[in-house]
């Protein structure tokens, strides 16, 4: 299927179930979980690559990383995805030890020994392993969502494009 990108701004495309907004790791995994489901879902993400808080930006030949510097698996979801990631060279862990900071009693090491990983080609590879298979729109922030007298919902794009879709999943950090 064919989808609108900044060059073609005129493009109406249908698409039968899902739209998530935003291309971050929640953003990634729903699809992931409505695909086996039965459901089509489509991803529109406003920056130029997926990752969200764990994006790399590339300029004049070197890269960064924004956003999280590691993670530190938290709850029991998120760990069980953190683990398939050092076998495919994804992650590798950086410490199990810390510090932290409070006000009453300063800097102080950590009692927290969960490890800590770090993404030795770029944090976005985190991001770039839930792709495979999913269909995703980037360069398009969702400007305007409306309901239609189908109702289904009709999402504007920044170029004027348009999707129709039956559901909507909003994947974007809280600010």
């Amino acid at each position: 299927m064919k989808y609108p990108n900044s060059q073609n701004s005129q493009a109406k495309i249908i698409i039968p179930d899902i739209a998530v907004i935003g291309a971050g790791i929640s953003g990634l995994v729903c699809p992931q979980r409505l695909r086996p489901a039965g459901y089509s879902v489509v991803v529109v993400e406003k920056s130029c690559g997926v990752g969200g808080r764990v994006a790399t930006r590339r300029l004049q030949g070197t890269c960064a990383d924004h956003g999280a510097c590691y993670v530190q698996p938290k709850g029991e979801l998120f760990s069980k995805f953190v683990d398939l990631l050092p076998s495919r060279h994804i992650l590798e862990v950086w410490t199990d030890a810390g510090e932290e900071f409070s006000v009453s009693e300063g800097i102080s090491q950590s009692t927290n020994h969960s490890p800590r990983y770090i993404a030795p080609a770029e944090m976005s590879a985190i991001a770039k392993f839930l792709t495979p298979g999913l269909d995703i729109i980037l360069n398009q922030r969702v400007i305007n969502i409306n309901l239609t007298p189908e109702n289904t919902w009709l999402l504007t794009l920044e170029t004027n494009a348009q999707l129709t879709t039956k559901g909507i999943v909003v994947a974007i950090p809280a600010l």
